[in-house]
């Protein structure tokens, strides 16, 4: 396996990442890194479109072999997009590969301070409270990850170790 280019298992159909998580859990950093590797990557889709999407990924496998796509939770309700994302790839016979990062919350707060970004959950919560609602509303998610990655004190050099020897 070429660090750069990681072969995938059954490379013949194209390969799915779901990238799911928590906000600040590094959901980005990892887009970034599958975008390195020639994954395009889809973020911040509204979940209406993600069947379209599905299609897009069967009928053109030329164009769309290595496919990233992040959901979260401000794509509405997170766990609805993810089932839609999942059962319209599936119904179409490809299995996509879950990733899940996570933090703990004293990182994430750190993370949202340092970019002095609010919380997509916040609206009148605190962040420490927005942190909890994001955990329970994701729950059912991360219980179905192929893999899952605490980010808490990971360097992007091990970030990007995990993800790719993972993938799949």
């Amino acid at each position: 396996m070429n660090e750069a280019t990681p072969e995938i298992e059954g490379s013949s159909s194209p390969h799915v990442v779901l990238l799911s998580g928590l906000s600040g859990g590094g959901k980005t950093a990892a887009a970034k890194l599958f975008e390195d590797l020639a994954y395009t990557v889809v973020d911040n889709l509204p979940s209406e479109l993600l069947p379209s999407l599905a299609e897009l990924v069967v009928h053109h496998p030329e164009r769309f072999a290595r496919v990233a796509i992040v959901l979260d939770v401000r794509a509405g309700d997170a766990e609805t997009a993810y089932r839609r994302m999942r059962g319209a790839l599936e119904g179409r016979g490809i299995r996509p590969q879950v990733f899940f990062l996570e933090a703990s919350d004293e990182a994430i707060i750190r993370r949202f301070s340092e970019t002095r970004h609010r919380h997509p959950l916040a609206n009148g919560r605190s962040t420490q409270a927005a942190i909890a609602l994001e955990r329970r509303l994701l729950d059912p998610i991360r219980a179905e990850a192929d893999v899952v990655v605490d980010t808490t004190d990971l360097p992007l050099r091990e970030l990007q170790e995990r993800l790719f020897a993972r993938i799949g």
